[in-house]
């Protein structure tokens, strides 16, 4: 009975081990990309919310550029958020 149950549980584990293997091999193991991903961006956004001092620097020479320093930061990440997850702004629907 005993030696019965073991062999069960361990073609149960091989079974489910194949199956993790078959669905990460089918999907590039995306699932595990996307919560990496979403933690690595949780960090940076976290700390850029807990961020005490100035965006843009309060003294400028030069140009008269009106750049917003918080939205080119946040346009700079949402492009390489983009390229990280190889998405193609242009792509047909």
């Amino acid at each position: 009975m005993a030696r019965n149950n073991r062999q069960k549980l361990i073609l149960e584990g091989m079974g489910e081990a194949e199956k993790r293997k078959l669905i990460m091999s089918a999907d590039g193991a995306l699932e595990k990309k996307l919560e990496a991903y979403k933690a690595v961006q949780q960090m940076w956004a976290d700390a850029f919310a807990k961020y005490q001092g100035n965006i843009v620097p309060t003294t400028q020479m030069g140009g008269g550029s009106s750049v917003n320093g918080a939205t080119s930061f946040m346009e700079l990440m949402t492009a390489k958020a983009a390229r990280d997850l190889a998405l193609d702004p242009n792509q047909k629907k």
